[in-house]
């Protein structure tokens, strides 16, 4: 009876051992062994995510105002970061999802703006300057400073053979450096004012201002995009003397509730007329600068003097020429 417990006690501390022995006394009798337990299928491993986004975007084409002809297309490569928020959106939704009424603005002023080039401040991965670049002869400079953007806008225009130009600075009200604050949230939120997003990472970037930049290259810009996040303001300040003297027209973004005081009191001593874009077709002067608080319709006009019929005529032609290349 001792013995028996002394086995029992065993079989009990090594499972396993005391099931080799049966089988093996199993084989020895001539007895079949007991079917082996099946191993836990092993489970699939997970797909490796893309970390490139790359899409074709058609960019419409068309004739000069007043000349015969349809509207034609060009479709621009993108391979970008996938996680770089323009090229997501841009994916998805196309010229027609992004910023449409702003961009059929920016497109007819191309055609009615003063001779000049094209400056795009704030570029990101420069959608708006590759898209000029793309419908112009005009010379085309974009200026971005995260390094990773302006890397990915310069890939964008290489690969599409487009003639834009992209500088790794910020502009601003000064020369010097800066510290660039890299938005937790989106990397269109990167800018110089600490203030503006959550951040837990910043760089150290050269900081210029338009008219030495302006005076360096020696040729005037006739239309101005700047997207900088709330210091825009500081950009129209360090412009002053080329606003004074070429009167670029200028397409701004306004936040609501940032710096619109600011912007305001840079513009005013200039005399322009404001077109808040946030709606097809021609828009009402308005009396005064003011974010949407709805974050629907971002970017103001503010041109020289007022503007004619004529140009509201293309904007609308290019808002139906975008709307064209929406998905179907």
């Amino acid at each position: 009876m001792g013995r028996t417990q002394d086995r029992a006690r065993r079989a009990l501390r090594h499972p396993v051992t005391t099931a080799r022995a049966v089988v093996r006394r199993l084989r020895r009798a001539g007895r079949p062994a007991l079917p082996a337990t099946p191993a836990a299928p092993s489970a699939p491993a997970a797909p490796r995510q893309p970390t490139r986004r790359v899409f074709d975007l058609a960019v419409p084409l068309l004739p000069p105002a007043g000349a015969a002809g349809g509207v034609g297309t060009r479709e621009l490569h993108f391979d970008v970061p996938r996680g770089m928020y323009v090229g997501r959106v841009l994916s998805q939704r196309r010229l027609a999802g992004y910023e449409p009424n702003a961009f059929a603005a920016f497109l007819a002023a191309l055609d009615h703006g003063p001779d000049g080039s094209v400056l795009d401040i704030g570029a990101n991965i420069g959608i708006y300057g590759l898209v000029a670049a793309a419908v112009t002869d005009r010379t085309v400079r974009a200026v971005e400073p995260t390094p990773d953007l302006a890397e990915a806008a310069r890939r964008v225009a290489a690969d599409n053979g487009l003639g834009l130009t992209v500088e790794e600075i910020a502009l601003g009200e000064t020369e010097g450096r800066a510290t660039l604050y890299l938005s937790d949230t989106t990397d269109s939120s990167n800018s110089l004012n600490p203030a503006f997003r959550p951040h837990s990472r910043e760089i150290d970037v050269r900081v210029r201002t338009v008219d030495d930049w302006v005076a360096e290259h020696g040729e005037p810009p006739g239309v101005m995009k700047i997207d900088t996040e709330t210091t825009e303001y500081q950009v129209i300040r360090g412009a002053s003397r080329t606003i004074a003297e070429h009167r670029p027209w200028l397409f701004v973004e306004v936040l609501a509730g940032r710096s619109e005081e600011e912007l305001r009191e840079a513009i005013a001593p200039h005399g322009y007329t404001y077109y808040h874009l946030d709606g097809p077709g021609a828009r009402p002067e308005a009396p005064v600068i003011q974010g949407d608080p709805t974050h629907a319709a971002l970017m103001y006009l503010l041109a020289p003097a007022p503007v004619d019929d004529a140009y509201w005529a293309r904007v609308s032609a290019w808002e139906d020429a975008i709307q064209a290349t929406a998905p179907q």
